[in-house]
């Protein structure tokens, strides 16, 4: 087995980050780990000159910093605590899809024939 570059490293953690993002339930940890994967993503990018990597995490980091400090001020005001999260995870959980609606910018048909 051949041994791995830092650049892959860098890759790998990256990865990993992201895989850890979709595993988190906690929003605020969600948000620190999805920076700490563009910042690694975006050194990956630039190391071996993926610029289409670089570009995508370049845009998700004003993003993600927008919704980290949303829900920090969101939590220092006391909306939306946890309590509130759990009532609302719990309510669609237990809600059948079949009467769940897509809101109504979703459901309409935004493609024009001419």
């Amino acid at each position: 087995m051949s041994q791995l570059i830092p650049i892959e490293v860098l890759g790998w953690v990256a990865a990993a980050l992201t895989l850890a993002t979709f595993v988190c339930r906690d929003m605020l940890r969600l948000r620190v780990l999805a920076l700490a994967a563009n910042m690694a993503f975006i050194g990956y990018g630039l190391g071996i000159g993926l610029w289409p990597v670089v570009t995508l995490h370049l845009l998700l980091v004003p993003i993600n910093l927008r919704r980290l400090m949303e829900l920090r001020q969101a939590r220092s005001a006391g909306v939306a605590g946890p309590t509130v999260l759990r009532q609302v995870s719990r309510h669609i959980s237990h809600t059948p899809l079949s009467t769940l609606q897509a809101p109504a910018a979703c459901a309409t048909n935004h493609i024009h024939q001419e």
